[in-house]
Order: structure tokens, then sequence, then C-alpha cells
């Protein structure tokens, strides 16, 4: 017979096997894209204070979109304007941006919106390298999203964004990143909050505490 040291051992594992499966199961990524071909799409440009990433109706391929076809065709326009000074760390880059940017079934923004929305926060790179990162995550950055088509997009929001084959390689002109043109890919996720834990995942975990406490009680 399983003693009430053993029970409360037993159902204390279970119990917060149960709550990570609950956190990990919460995030749901809501759009992944890339651009079609390898033409670089993306031009940045600077007047040495401050620089504007941008990009018009490129042609990208939503390879995971929720609530519609993976493989789904696209338009996407962005525009990121940097809103800091670029230093290094490092071997890296960093500057801050805040941008817009758009996802469309058809151009000039004339279709399905299947993801829009607004950000704020750092790109980083390796200095002289080919590749940029914008990366943002709530709560400690600013994400908004809004769709005709995706439900996920309930806060927390993160969003990943890659621009590869930098021509020329990433530097600072004057106080921000110097001008380049680049490819783009990237991914967005809504809905990663804490899930707040279901009451037989709570009574599980009374029920281990006090397995616990009488274990501990006992010893002494």
């Amino acid at each position: 017979m399983m003693t009430l040291r053993g029970l409360g051992l037993s159902l204390g594992l279970v119990a917060v096997m149960s709550l990570a499966s609950a956190r990990a199961a919460s995030a749901v990524t809501i759009l992944v894209f890339g651009q079609n071909g390898i033409a670089n799409t993306v031009t940045a440009t600077t007047d040495g204070t401050t620089t504007t990433i941008t990009g018009t109706d490129i042609a990208v391929t939503l390879t995971a979109i929720e609530n519609a076809a993976d493989g789904t065709q696209a338009f996407l326009d962005f525009t990121f304007v940097s809103d800091s000074a670029a230093s290094t760390n490092g071997g890296n880059i960093d500057q801050s941006f805040q941008g817009t940017f758009s996802f469309n079934s058809l151009a000039n923004n004339a279709g399905i919106n299947y993801l829009s929305g607004d950000f704020d926060d750092l790109a980083t790179g390796a200095q002289g390298g080919n590749q940029l990162t914008v990366g943002a995550g709530t709560p400690t950055d600013i994400i908004n999203f809004s769709s005709d088509v995706i439900t996920s997009l309930d806060l927390e929001r993160a969003l990943s964004i890659a621009f590869t084959n930098l021509t020329p390689g990433l530097a600072i002109c004057g106080t921000s990143l110097c001008g380049f043109e680049a490819s783009i890919a990237g991914n967005f996720s809504g809905n990663i909050g804490a899930v707040v834990p279901e009451p037989v995942s709570m009574l599980l975990f009374g029920a281990g505490l006090l397995g616990f406490a009488v274990h501990r009680r006992r010893r002494s």
C-alpha cells in the first residue's frame, strides 16, 4: 500500500507536470512567413540620425497561419523607423525601432487582412554581419495585432522578423544603422499568457504540498 509520503510525492509530481504542460500549451504560433524568391526586397535608408526600413507589396508565402491554409500567398507591407541612437554591444549593433506591418491577400492592402499591427522594440545584429533581427514580446514591449482571419490575438504577443543577406554588412553611419538591402522572413505568436491552473490541478498540487509537509514533520 502506498504511504501518505509516497502519495504526497506522487501527487506533487503530477501537479507540477500538469501545470508545466498547461503553460507550455498556451503559446499559439499564428503566422509564419517567408518571401518568395531570393532577391533583396527590403530597403533601409538613413540620414545619419534616423534609419527607415521599408518593404512594399513583397510577395510572401504564409507557411503557417491560423484559420487558413498553409501555403497561402500574400503581400507584405511594412515601415520600421528607428527611435533611438544605434549602439555597440560586444560584437553586436543594437537600435530600437517602431513600426507597422500588414499581410494582405491583395496588393495595396486591398483584400483580406491576414495580419497587421504595430510594435516598438530592439533590432540587433553582428557588426559587419549579413543579418538583422527585430524581436518584440509583451508585456515588456509594445505589440498590437489585428486580423480578419486569425483569432488568437490576445496577450501575451510576440514577433520575430529576420532581415538576411544584408548588402552591405551591418554598420553604423553617424548615430544610426547604415542603409542596406535585404531579404525577409519571420513569425508571430499570440495568446502566450500564463494559463490559470484548473481546479483539479490545484487540488493535486495542494495534496502534494500536504504530503511534503507530513514527510517533513515526521523527519523532524
